[in-house]
């Protein structure tokens, strides 16, 4: 039998002490995050450590976007005119536009990430503070060409890939049957179109415009197509020569609409110097609200545009219906009866 010796009697005594000490102690593990690395619209490479927790977003398509991925928790600012969907009013408010933010109370909310869009763009000195911060910054110019792109790149920053193709197919399920159908017209099969702002009369989209853009893609031809600038101003002679087929006006969705879009149509429709144009005596005046033409629902809009535009193509597609269907997919069924029982409608006539 082997002796012990006094420094091997310590030694025991030593590891005894430290395994009776293990037992009591609970070591905290760490997630590790990932970098990735965001190209936004001004070209810029931002590395971000995802999945980020905090966000102040002040581009509307992007708010939709993540709240589409279930990550509306993570939004700790945003902008007081975007309040879809309806939990979002009780977010911290960091600013009264997109391009207006409250960079202070902004930096207050600590977060991982800020996302704005292109209106930002005026005012770089405040994206530098966001910067000097060490907040990453991502701004986006959402049109339908890249929506895909932003989802996608959302979709990395939240560690969340097959939620954005979820997202992505949807939406583009919708973008190819309008394709489909509108794809193969020739231009006299499709209706003349003359666009009106809201905000001015005889204001309306060139073919440079995103709203020119989507008269083209819902099977339209633009009647201003090639005029100068994006938003060109005409005039009443100018639209009567043109006599257009169809006649639209979008408007931002406040309150109540169906009666201010009644109002609208028919302060349209009631103009003397429009009496005769084919689109007032056969009543293809519309109304449609920015909510549906914009942001993630962008394709429920071109529907109703689609089927305004060629009744015959899309007798089956409600666009109503797939309205609700998204936003029940994408935001829950309670979503879209606040949004009914706020708005009433999207579009006018239905």
């Amino acid at each position: 039998m082997k002796k012990v010796t006094l420094a091997g009697l310590g030694v025991l005594i030593l590891v005894l002490t430290f395994i009776g000490w293990m037992e009591n102690v609970t070591f905290a593990t760490t997630t590790e995050k990932k970098t990735v690395t965001i190209v936004d619209e001004r070209g810029k490479h931002i590395k971000i450590c995802c999945p980020v927790e905090r966000i102040v977003v002040l581009c509307p398509t992007a708010q939709e976007i993540i709240c589409a991925f279930g990550d509306g928790d993570k939004i700790v600012g945003h902008c007081s005119l975007y309040n879809f969907p309806s939990y979002m009013r009780g977010k911290p408010v960091v600013a009264s536009s997109p391009s207006r933010p409250n960079v202070e109370l902004l930096l207050e909310q600590k977060p991982d990430l800020v996302i704005f869009d292109e209106h930002i763009l005026k005012k770089s000195e405040l994206v530098k503070k966001i910067k000097d911060a060490n907040v990453p910054v991502i701004v986006y110019r959402p049109h339908p060409e890249n929506m895909a792109t932003i989802i996608e790149n959302i979709g990395l920053v939240l560690d969340k890939k097959e939620k954005a193709e979820e997202i992505i197919n949807y939406i583009q399920s919708y973008l190819n049957l309008i394709k489909k159908r509108v794809g193969k017209l020739k231009p006299q099969g499709k209706p003349s179109v003359y666009w009106e702002a809201s905000w001015r009369k005889y204001c309306t989209p060139s073919g440079k415009s995103i709203t020119g853009y989507k008269i083209a893609f819902a099977g339209g031809i633009n009647i201003a197509a090639k005029e100068p600038g994006k938003w060109p101003n005409v005039s009443p002679e100018w639209v009567v020569e043109k006599n257009p087929d169809s006649i639209v006006m979008a408007l931002t969705a406040k309150g109540k609409m169906l009666e201010k879009m009644k109002e609208r149509r028919n302060e349209i429709m009631s103009r003397p110097e429009l009496k005769d144009l084919k689109a007032v005596r056969e009543g293809k005046v519309y109304i449609i609200t920015w909510d549906v033409l914009c942001r993630l629902r962008y394709p429920v809009g071109l529907l109703y545009l689609a089927k305004w535009f060629h009744p015959d193509l899309f007798q089956d597609i409600n666009p109503t219906a797939v309205h609700e269907e998204l936003i029940t997919k994408f935001y829950g069924a309670e979503e879209w009866q606040k949004a009914v029982e706020t708005f009433e409608a999207f579009a006018y006539p239905k």
